[in-house]
């Protein structure tokens, strides 16, 4: 995710927090993180995790549309917010799989599978070689 997104997604973030009126503090306790991750996430330095947005959409019933995307209204109806979650959820199992994945393993695992991922695509027709099986040998 580009810097520009992270900077637009973290002064919407912020704009969640002054509608509803609470300090940073409380606003991130209620999430689930550390005050100063969600200043950093106010500021455009990181993303919130997976699980402090979709407390964020159940909690205070905020669009994880507009919060990500921009796009339609900051807060929803109750039962909207609860089917957004979900849909949210269902088409994204996958990261959200490998969020859970990467929980459980430790920082350096994590740094290694990053790299991976990394070479992966910048070297694909490398790993698609590798992953060949071998030719057979004439006999």
């Amino acid at each position: 995710m580009n810097k520009k997104t992270k900077t637009e997604i973290g002064s919407r973030l912020k704009a969640i927090r002054e509608e509803v009126g609470i300090l940073q503090a409380e606003f991130a306790s209620k999430l689930g993180v550390a005050r100063s991750t969600c200043s950093r996430a106010e500021k455009g330095e990181c993303i919130l995790p997976t699980e402090a947005m979709q407390e964020l959409a159940k909690s205070f019933n905020v669009s994880l549309n507009w919060l990500l995307l921009g796009q339609g209204e900051m807060f929803l109806s109750k039962a909207t917010a609860s089917e957004e979650v979900l849909a949210f959820v269902k088409e994204n199992s996958e990261v959200e799989e490998h969020l859970l994945l990467m929980k459980r393993l430790p920082l350096f695992k994590y740094f290694v599978l990053q790299n991976f991922m990394r070479f992966k695509t910048d070297n694909s027709q490398l790993v698609i070689d590798a992953l060949k099986p071998p030719a057979e040998t004439a006999a």
